[in-house]
């Protein structure tokens, strides 16, 4: 079961809705799959790079924990 929570980011002062899944236990974060593609947008508007290069945007576990 999953819970909704609101925190606030204290850097940009917005409020963030977050979904806590069962993977908190696991990983001792948030799963925000959004927010990646947030922090992409605001990393354009913000720097107006010509680029922004992507390496790596997840993490490895095992399906059986989901």
């Amino acid at each position: 079961m999953s819970l909704a929570v609101v925190l606030k980011n204290a850097i940009t002062s917005f409020i963030i809705p977050t979904v806590f899944l069962t993977a908190w236990t696991l990983l001792l974060f948030e799963v925000t799959p959004w927010g990646f593609g947030k922090l992409l947008r605001w990393l354009n508007n913000t720097y107006h790079p010509n680029e922004i290069v992507v390496t790596e945007n997840g993490f490895l576990i095992k399906l059986e924990h989901w």
